[in-house]
């Protein structure tokens, strides 16, 4: 599904910002030193990978797994959500080694594709 450039939010958030705040919140499961509204820096991202595209940056993990996180606190648009984690970290995994496994994000990829009904896992 290919990303459209919504329109930016009245106050952009710095991309830097942005990254710092996932990867503070949701790969090392902190408390981000400043509060950031979700939403709108979902839309700055989206906005950033609509005009350069996914395949075109190797930290697109980063509107993955916001994406992903997202679809959790927005029910109703969980399934648009999580297709737009699947293509960032579909385009992520395409740009690093086969032999790389970054669990913050194949963990997501796995839990994504389950609930989108792509694939069930393995009874343990």
């Amino acid at each position: 599904m290919p990303l459209s450039a919504p329109d930016l939010p009245a106050t952009p958030v710095d991309l830097t910002a942005i990254q710092h705040y996932v990867w503070t919140r949701y790969v090392e499961h902190g408390l981000p030193e400043q509060p950031l509204d979700e939403a709108q820096a979902l839309m700055t991202l989206e906005a950033h990978h609509a005009a350069r595209g996914l395949d075109a940056d190797a930290e697109c993990f980063y509107y993955g797994i916001l994406a992903f996180e997202r679809s959790f606190a927005e029910p109703e648009r969980s399934t648009q959500l999580l297709r737009r984690a699947l293509a960032a970290f579909c385009a992520y995994r395409g740009q690093t080694s086969h032999d790389f496994v970054w669990e913050a994000v194949e963990d997501r990829y796995e839990e994504t594709l389950e609930r989108l009904g792509v694939v069930k896992r393995a009874a343990h």
